[in-house]
């Protein structure tokens, strides 16, 4: 469903948080926050309550119209980034932002990644200002140089990186007979390219201390196609597939992956 408001955009950084803070597959999180889905007879959760229509769990939710600067208290009671370390790519961006501030706000000193250094810079010093932990890093997710000189400075600057979003990306739509190879490598190179290498640098730092949080931005478009995007959509189904190798490879390491896959977001 298309999300189009500010309380949209809170919903999903509120979905980004939870899986980065619980550690566990979508599965699990479906399995531990709806007990009731895929049953033929309904487990009511702890905050869940019957009614005639059926099954209400917004008994303690908070109200997702209210205006909130940053992470709002329910959400802090609900998990704490303090003492951890994200990697955030794409970080001078609309959604990029908007989780940099989740992250910031929640107590994890944030290295916002963008090819766009001034306006990483600006994202960071606006952080700042209001008492947060963020600092910018260059990034060009299109050179695999680039992408490590980032994973080392970033591990280098605040001594190990506990969480890696990878919400780097970038989209140009047409037709699928329009699309030229430039157009074509440009975006899996960014999207798809972008993700595996920078995952690839990141997780040896995650091993190193114990474990970690991967988070990769998928898309709608990886199951449900649009017109004019069919490169855009190769590239996210291939980010939905790598999502699920690394959580395979890694599981042994205390490494956890999971992929979020929003629709249209106003930014």
């Amino acid at each position: 469903m298309p999300v189009r408001n500010a309380a949209g955009q809170s919903a999903f950084q509120n979905i980004v948080a939870k899986i980065i803070r619980s550690g566990l597959g979508m599965d699990s999180w479906v399995e531990r926050d709806c007990p009731f889905i895929g049953k033929k007879k309904p487990r009511i959760a702890k905050n869940c309550k019957e009614s005639k229509t059926g099954l209400d769990n917004t008994k303690s939710m908070p109200d997702q119209t209210e205006k909130r600067n940053g992470v709002g208290e329910y959400l802090k009671t609900q998990f704490s980034l303090a003492g951890k370390t994200a990697l955030l790519t794409g970080g001078a961006g609309g959604i990029g932002r908007a989780l940099a501030f989740a992250l910031c706000s929640a107590g994890a000193t944030t290295a916002v990644c963008d090819l766009n250094l001034a306006q990483a810079e600006e994202v960071a010093a606006d952080f700042t200002a209001k008492g947060l932990k963020a600092k910018a890093f260059a990034l060009d997710l299109t050179k695999i140089e680039s992408i490590r000189q980032c994973a080392d400075a970033v591990a280098a600057a605040f001594g190990k990186i506990d969480i890696l979003v990878n919400c780097g990306g970038i989209n140009k739509r047409e037709g699928f007979l329009n699309v030229e190879e430039k157009t074509y490598d440009l975006i899996m190179n960014v999207n798809l390219k972008g993700t595996f290498f920078m995952t690839q640098a990141v997780v040896p730092y995650m091993i190193k201390a114990g474990g970690g949080k991967i988070v990769n931005l998928s898309s709608h478009n990886a199951q449900g196609m649009l017109g004019g995007v069919s490169v855009y959509g190769a590239s996210k189904s291939g980010v939905s597939a790598l999502t699920r190798s690394m959580a395979i490879e890694w599981a042994r390491f205390n490494i956890q992956a999971n992929a979020v896959a929003p629709g249209h977001i106003l930014t």
